[in-house]
């Protein structure tokens, strides 16, 4: 590529990072996530943590590939996230009908974890929409789990 042409995409293009939806998205993570952990944190838990709990009671049994697939996470994050939730004593693993399959369960304990942090997770949805308004903050969850959504019937 020809200095001219990359000067020119530069000169173009450097002042609109923040019309990025990816990287608003990203940023706007960040201070949710923040958030929603300060607030769960009274419950021992963080909102990865409470994202893969809620999965696996929806179910109330889950095999791992599954959570995978719901929460659009990679193999190797499913397995870290599971295995510092079994050491917490949050979650436990067994064999599926079929050997291959590891099924992950609540224990007591993370069921407790869950009903806990419940409370505390109303309060961050409350802060966030008060932050947004509550018109603007429902249309951005409908929006995301759209988003979400689509990209899930694409990739499969």
């Amino acid at each position: 590529m020809q200095p001219k042409v990359i000067q020119s995409a530069i000169d173009r293009y450097r002042h609109r990072g923040f019309d990025c939806l990816c990287g608003n998205l990203r940023l706007a993570t960040r201070v949710v996530t923040a958030a929603y952990d300060e607030r769960l944190a009274a419950a021992g838990l963080t909102s990865a943590q409470l994202n893969v709990l809620w999965c696996v009671l929806s179910a109330q049994r889950l095999p791992m590939q599954r959570i995978g697939e719901l929460l659009m996470m990679e193999k190797s994050t499913v397995t870290r996230n599971v295995a510092s939730m079994r050491a917490k004593g949050l979650l436990r693993v067994e064999a599926g009908s079929d050997a291959r399959v590891k099924e992950v369960l609540a224990t007591p304990s993370g069921r407790k974890a869950f009903a806990l942090a419940i409370p505390h997770w109303q309060a961050a949805q409350r802060e966030m929409s008060a932050i947004l308004g509550g018109s603007r903050f429902r249309t951005l969850v409908a929006g995301t789990r759209h988003l979400a959504t689509r990209s899930k019937k694409q990739a499969a």
